[in-house]
């Protein structure tokens, strides 16, 4: 019945204004978005299995209500942000400066050489990755990285609050 009832509304591709609307697309793998330019945003609501390329530099991306849905980007200005998504992938091939990540179970974001130094903030999220993405003909290894989802808080001897990511032992 969710389903039905996310379907019901109309899927829209449109630029409005400066911002460009991915809205309601179900399954469309081949969503490209041309000649984009750093005054304008890019705004994806509520897509589910679909795959979406940003041509050009944004301003900025927002990723809202997805699932499923990956977004491949050359340079954003600002920021690409995820809120209230699941099982998102989000590859930056060229410079971004911040991932933002927000209510969001299941991330994982590809970094290239450009994007090595982004900063990656992350609010309530669970299950997200980072891989960065060594260049072109290289012969590293891409490194992947979880994000800490647990972390500790304890009263130094100082009298301030010191949190920490949880350690794992490795079997």
């Amino acid at each position: 019945a969710a389903a039905a009832a996310a379907a019901a509304k109309p899927p829209k591709f449109a630029l409005e204004g400066k911002k460009w609307a991915v809205e309601n697309q179900i399954g469309n793998k081949n969503i490209v978005i041309k000649d984009v330019n750093p005054r304008q945003t890019v705004y994806v609501y509520n897509c589910v299995d679909c795959v979406i390329t940003v041509e050009g530099k944004a301003n900025n991306i927002t990723l809202d209500k997805c699932k499923k849905t990956g977004v491949v980007f050359g340079d954003v200005l600002a920021t690409c942000e995820l809120v209230n998504c699941v099982s998102m992938q989000v590859q930056c091939t060229g410079a971004v400066p911040t991932v933002a990540i927000d209510k969001v179970d299941g991330c994982m974001v590809y970094l290239g050489p450009g994007s090595y130094g982004a900063e990656i903030t992350t609010a309530k999220c669970s299950e997200v990755n980072v891989m960065c993405v060594p260049p072109e003909g290289s012969e590293e290894e891409p490194l992947e990285t979880p994000v800490p989802e647990q972390f500790v808080t304890t009263r130094g001897a100082d009298g301030k609050w010191h949190t920490v990511p949880m350690g794992h032992s490795a079997g």
